[in-house]
């Protein structure tokens, strides 16, 4: 690990190969693409966009795990 590493070979595709499951991949790499992660910080301008981006896909991966939260008519019965 430590060679692929200094040879610049370690990328976020070859971590989630390694530490996610199948089912998940096609999740992470999507939130990759939307979200900011490489430490940058959004200008003021788009602190707004950059919440909601964040909103959205936390609200997706909550349900990807837990599964759409239940209506009023699903609690009542």
């Amino acid at each position: 690990m430590q060679r692929l590493y200094e040879s610049d070979a370690v990328n976020t595709q070859f971590i989630h190969s390694m530490i996610c499951e199948e089912y998940e991949k096609n999740l992470f790499e999507e939130i990759l693409q939307k979200r900011i992660m490489n430490g940058s910080v959004p200008s003021s301008l788009d602190e707004k966009t950059h919440s909601e981006i964040k909103e959205k896909t936390d609200y997706w991966t909550k349900v990807f795990y837990e599964g759409l939260p239940l209506t009023d008519f699903e609690i009542d019965v």
